[in-house]
């Protein structure tokens, strides 16, 4: 998200003072729910709403 956003979010952070989080998910993958899904996040039944609602 970083790159992609083109390190807006930083530069925010300097002028503002927010604090700014880049989560990777587990090991750089996030459970999107697709039963069809190999992904460490599916396979290990990650509970991506509840990371995010601890990371805030």
């Amino acid at each position: 998200m970083r790159a992609f956003s083109g390190n807006v979010f930083d530069e925010l952070v300097q002028e503002h003072g927010f604090v700014v989080a880049y989560p990777d998910g587990y090991k750089g993958y996030w459970n999107d729910a697709r039963l069809s899904s190999n992904f460490p996040t599916r396979k290990a039944c990650i509970d991506n709403v509840a990371f995010t609602k601890a990371l805030i």
